[in-house]
């Protein structure tokens, strides 16, 4: 089987910078739509808003 995605955040390489991950776990969303990703490389939780 193959899995299929649509990037929405960053160009896919990982980083530290504050709109880069590195190896990310986990996504969630708030009332608001905003996202939140656990970015475990860099251990922290992200926040990106909804545009």
């Amino acid at each position: 089987n193959t899995s299929t995605g649509i990037t929405v955040i960053g160009d896919g390489t990982p980083g530290i910078g504050a709109t880069e991950l590195y190896y990310p776990r986990g996504i969630a969303f708030d009332s608001a739509m905003n996202m939140y990703v656990g970015d475990t490389g860099n251990h922290r939780v992200q926040k990106f808003m909804k545009l």
